[in-house]
């Protein structure tokens, strides 16, 4: 029998009392104080929000240990990171966080993986802006063992998340990595062609952007596609009218490809179906002039090395968001040889392309296999009889 199961059987063996947040702590809402960005003062205390450190202001409104929980936000229905982390030291807290004291560090740690194991949806309200206000929360009930079976589950779980996060980091590294030896394989498999073969994409290739404004979208009509669909523009589910569509000059065709060019930078996908398509200005649309450059070999080259070489030297990294500007696309070199030798590096690419992407499917579907054992054993240390 394992040390955890001796002490329950040993110290409670009827099971725990489950008691509310008012109960084994102080709410220290109270306290807090938003400041609006134009008002901080820069300075070396965490300013926090619902979901970690937004800024660093001067000053401090807390001075110790404390445990958070988001009020607000669509993570506490999405769950990307977790809703309930503790602070040390010289803190200030805006009023999208909940602020818990507890008597000792040992209960607010076990409340805490306690909280980010739970399904929070029966206390939370809101439909566009979900919130976890103060009375659901304090109407949340947990389970408080003995301190000493307290002590034992977030020794335990202390170490699953130093593994957990060693993992990852280690898996994240191996991921980098492989981008790296793909880069540098297609840069130099590119670096190999024959470099009289070098022209401005716009000498052979028609290049677009969509339209400027966004557009008043309607339940059915036009597909309408951006950066967010570039890895699924058929996926979309944003549509335009049929009138709306008309008024672009120029309309998507079969092998064309669409690059993203603000935020997002170099992300390709190519036309292949005989469907419209509206398109936003972030969307580049180039139109590869096919007697000498298909539409394969140009969406490779400008996601390979070399491709991103000449992407990176014309992109404006100071601007909010990142962008490159259409005229500048047309001033990107290209090697253009036959169309033959197009057909096998295309092939040697995607073979890298291909074998990057099942390693990395690999790394990931590992690591989300760590992540739900430790979520597993997680929640049967924190699942206890209720004493009667």
């Amino acid at each position: 029998m394992s040390k955890i199961n001796e002490l329950i059987q040993t110290l409670c063996p009827d099971g725990v009392e489950y008691k509310i947040l008012p109960m084994i702590s102080v709410n220290c809402d109270r306290q807090r104080k938003a400041i609006t960005s134009g008002k901080r003062i820069a300075g070396s205390t965490p300013y926090y929000g619902a979901s970690g450190i937004v800024d660093y202001v001067e000053g401090y409104i807390f001075d110790g240990v404390y445990l958070l929980v988001s009020e607000d936000g669509a993570n506490l229905l999405a769950r990307s990171t977790p809703i309930a982390f503790s602070i040390s030291g010289k803190t200030w807290v805006n009023n999208h966080a909940h602020v818990l004291k507890f008597e000792n560090d040992v209960t607010r740690k076990f409340v805490e993986y306690f909280l980010n194991s739970i399904d929070l949806s029966p206390y939370i309200t809101g439909g566009a802006q979900p919130k976890l206000n103060q009375n659901n929360l304090n109407s949340i009930e947990i389970p408080v063992p003995p301190l000493p079976v307290q002590e034992e589950i977030v020794r335990i779980l202390d170490e699953y998340t130093e593994l957990e996060t060693e993992l990852e980091a280690k898996l994240s590294e191996e991921i980098e990595l492989k981008q790296k030896q793909y880069m540098f394989l297609t840069s130099e498999l590119i670096d190999k062609l024959e470099s009289d073969s070098v022209m401005p994409l716009e000498s052979v290739c028609g290049i677009y952007d969509g339209t400027h404004s966004t557009p008043q979208y309607t339940d059915s009509g036009v597909r309408f596609v951006s950066v967010e669909n570039i890895n699924d523009l058929y996926g979309s589910q944003k549509f335009i009218s049929e009138e709306a569509y008309e008024k672009f000059k120029i309309k998507p065709q079969i092998g064309d490809v669409f690059m993203t060019r603000i935020g997002t930078m170099g992300k390709c996908a190519i036309v292949d179906r005989d469907e419209p398509l509206g398109y936003y200005v972030s969307l580049a649309l180039l139109r590869p002039d096919s007697t000498v450059l298909s539409s394969e070999y140009l969406r490779w080259y400008l996601e390979s090395g070399a491709g991103w070489k000449e992407l990176e030297a014309r992109t404006l990294w100071n601007a909010t968001p990142i962008k490159i500007n259409k005229g500048e696309i047309g001033k990107m070199l290209i090697k253009v040889p036959s169309l033959a030798v197009q057909d096998v590096v295309v092939k040697k690419i995607k073979a890298y392309y291909d074998a990057k992407t099942s390693l990395l499917t690999s790394l990931n579907t590992e690591l989300e296999s760590r992540k739900k054992q430790y979520a597993y054993y997680r929640d049967q240390l924190l699942t206890f009889k209720r004493k009667e």
